[in-house]
Order: structure tokens, then C-alpha cells, then sequence
């Protein structure tokens, strides 16, 4: 399984007309939101959006705003799944846009043993998309929102109602979303981040360890009586108690 390209569009485009590739096209969508026309069918795509093109396969991106994708291609793609073109999310962690990037440095660096090292990547991202060919279809919308509070979630300012307002859903409707994905609200989801956040801060064993407003702070929380009251219900104890 030759890596035969690897390339990063060169800035946003709001268009990229039809076209053909002689082997298979993995792209990773990095900004924007649009539809991709792959042969006969339409897919949407969002940031984190990875979609495998077979060969001699025409297609074409459109957005109504601006979009911007990494792209590899290779020989061959060998997947357990009988879709004709595969779709896969990214995971909350970025793995596979890590992987594209480093891909991307490999290729035009050229350093020794480069081929080699650029074809353990490539297996590496295969093995990554076989593990998800299993995973029942995920919220994209969801799925990118999650990354958004993990980002944020010791931000003390960050505000769950104002990053659904920026999604365009109706709060309910999101809200309902979320925790059909997830199993609870976005809001339980930011407070376990930052609980499990500040049970670590707590645990350190360094000689100067935070006191607990700093810890509050810390965990994205202004207030450190709301922060004690929350850590309590949530853990059964004080964050006092919890230290000691």
C-alpha cells in the first residue's frame, strides 16, 4: 500500500470542481461546513469530516461559506466495510488530522528512510479507520461540540448556552442531541470534565499544592463556594475532605 501524495489545500475556497483520481483520495476536512458530490450521491461534511474516494471516481466540494482540507493518496485502501465510500468522524482527540499533519511533514521533508517512515503513518491511519468501522454513525454536530467544551472546559467565561447559540440549533432540540450521544446534558458533560479536573489538581503530591480557590479557578470556576457545592454533590465530599 504505496502513499503515492500527500497535500493541504493552499487556502479557503468556497469551490472545487469535479474531478478524478487514478488511486484512492483520503481527505480530512479542517475548516467549513458544505456537501461533497462523490459520483452519484451527496455527503455532508463538517471540520473532522474524513471521506475515502475510490479510484476513478468523480467528485467535487461546495460550501456556502469557505472550506479547507488535508488530502493523501494511496494505491490502495482495504477496509471491512461495504460502503462505496467510506465516511468516518474524527475522534474527540484529533488523532487522524495528528496523523495527516505528520504525513504532510514526512512527505515534503524527505529525510532518510522517509518512504518507510510515511508508509507506517499510512498503516496507522488504515488500522485508526478499520477500528471505527464498527461504530455505529455518530453526530457530527455533537461530536464537534464535545471537542469545543474539551477545549474550554477550564475557561471560567466559557458559557454552554452561548456555544449552542453558535451551532444554529434550537437549545432544546441540541440539548436533546447531545444527550441522546452522550447520555447526559452538555451541561453535566463541561461539570464532570471539570470535577475530574479538579480531583486531579487535589491529588498532587507536590509540596505546593493549590489551595482550593486556585483549584477552583483552575477547573473553570469563578465562584469557589459554587465550586465546593458542586464538587460535593458530584463526589460525595468536600474538596477539603477529598484532599486529605
Amino acid at each position: 500500500m504505496k502513499v503515492n501524495y500527500v497535500g493541504i489545500a493552499p487556502y479557503p475556497q468556497s469551490y472545487a470542481k469535479a474531478h478524478i483520481h487514478d488511486e484512492w483520495e483520503i481527505i480530512l476536512n479542517l475548516e467549513g461546513y458544505g456537501i461533497a458530490r462523490i459520483g452519484n450521491k451527496q455527503y455532508e461534511f463538517a471540520p473532522g469530516t474524513i471521506t475515502c474516494i475510490p479510484p476513478g471516481v468523480s467528485h467535487y466540494k461546495s460550501a456556502k461559506g469557505k472550506f479547507k482540507d488535508i488530502f493523501l493518496q494511496v494505491d490502495d485502501l482495504i477496509l471491512p466495510t461495504r460502503d462505496t465510500v467510506p465516511v468516518f468522524s474524527d475522534d474527540e482527540e484529533s488523532t487522524f488530522e495528528a496523523l495527516m499533519f505528520m504525513a504532510l511533514r514526512v512527505f515534503y521533508k524527505k529525510n532518510p528512510n522517509y518512504r518507510l517512515i510515511l508508509e507506517s503513518i499510512y498503516e496507522t491511519m488504515r488500522q485508526l479507520l478499520i477500528s471505527w468501522c464498527g461504530d455505529k454513525p455518530k453526530n457530527q454536530v455533537v461530536e464537534l461540540f464535545k471537542n469545543e467544551i474539551i477545549v474550554n472546559f477550564s475557561n471560567p467565561d466559557f458559557q454552554i448556552a452561548q456555544a449552542i447559540q453558535k451551532t444554529g440549533y434550537c437549545k432544546d432540540y441540541f440539548r436533546r442531541c447531545f444527550k441522546k450521544e452522550t447520555g447526559v446534558t452538555p451541561v453535566s458533560y463541561l461539570m464532570n470534565l471539570r470535577i475530574e479536573y479538579a480531583k486531579k489538581l487535589l491529588s498532587q503530591s507536590s509540596d505546593r499544592k493549590p489551595c482550593i480557590a486556585d483549584v477552583s479557578l483552575m477547573s473553570g470556576f469563578y465562584d469557589s463556594r459554587y465550586f465546593s457545592r458542586v464538587f460535593k454533590k458530584v463526589v460525595g465530599v468536600t474538596p477539603l475532605e477529598y484532599r486529605s
